[in-house]
């Protein structure tokens, strides 16, 4: 189904009437800004008499089931404050899939449903599974960016989804911690993990070749060593590891399915799970003085 907006300006020649108010489960949402901004102020009033924890619980099950509160009041995207906007955000929520969606440019398309409806779907259902998609993987990086800064510095998700967000991510979070002087291939050459910098060039789990965004710098973190069959490594207790894991010896390994697992998660000698192998790495064309053929690789 195609559902296409039109800019503001000729939104009164394009768009029908509001049918009225939209529902969440057998809850009516206002149909219009003004009338949302005073159900929002007469609900949230009505729970603050109550006291602080029906406060709360109102202002969550607001964020969970109303998708222009979650963009205007949480994730204080004053921006989206408009009534063309607001139409937007209810046209959405009323019915979010199964539609190409075409907006006029620079009309907040991306913010409202790959930025605000992500978030609300995963507030609704934290163990969702969400891909981005566009005509770039760069593109599509950004809007995932995005989404990650939101969640690690948003107090307000913090504060409403306790059992969603962690309080101090760069703390409590999981962490993918290895030894400093665990040997990293680059583009460029091997490098030391803790000599890694922004903008270094290094290989994904498919051999890809991927942008170094940041590093910690050295952590204090309880370690193991992990020694496998050609070769050993220092890690973190809590760093995390894509397995190959299968329900028997005799399963065969194609039929493996991935799990996450932390290092104290590993299980020692056994026939029934085993790291990914290493990728072909997708190195850069260059020009050599001598064809590695001739050296025999």
């Amino acid at each position: 189904m195609l559902r296409v907006s039109m800019p503001l300006s000729r939104l009164e020649m394009t768009c029908p009437k509001s049918p009225g108010s939209h529902t969440v489960g057998m809850t009516p949402l206002p149909a219009t800004r003004q009338e949302a901004k005073a159900w929002y102020a007469d609900k949230l009033a009505v729970a603050g008499k109550l006291g602080s924890d029906h406060y709360r619980e109102a202002r969550r099950w607001l964020a969970r089931n109303d998708l222009f509160y979650l963009l205007v009041a949480v994730l204080k995207r004053a921006d989206i404050n408009h009534d063309w906007l607001f139409a937007r955000c209810r046209e959405v929520q009323a019915d979010p899939n199964g539609h190409l969606d075409l907006w006029a440019r620079d009309h907040r398309k991306s913010s409202i449903i790959t930025f605000g409806l992500t978030i609300q779907d995963i507030i609704n259902d934290p163990d969702v599974t969400v891909g981005i998609f566009s005509h770039s993987r760069g593109i599509a990086k950004q809007f995932l960016r995005q989404i990650k800064r939101e969640f690690e510095a948003n107090a307000d998700l913090r504060e409403l989804f306790p059992e969603i967000f962690w309080d101090n991510p760069q703390r409590d979070a999981p962490k993918w911690a290895l030894a400093m002087d665990t040997p990293v291939l680059t583009v460029g050459g091997w490098k030391r993990h803790g000599d890694l910098v922004p903008g270094d060039k290094i290989f994904g789990s498919a051999g890809q070749i991927i942008t170094v965004t940041g590093n910690s710098g050295p952590l204090v973190a309880d370690c193991r060593r992990v020694r496998f069959d050609d070769c050993e490594m220092v890690a973190s207790s809590d760093h995390l590891w894509a397995v190959e894991c299968k329900r028997s010896t005799s399963q065969p390994w194609r039929d493996a399915k991935i799990e996450i697992k932390t290092t104290d998660e590993l299980e020692a000698k056994t026939k029934k799970a085993r790291l990914p192998g290493t990728p072909v790495v997708d190195l850069p064309a260059v020009d050599l003085p001598l064809d590695p053929y001739v050296l025999g690789l």
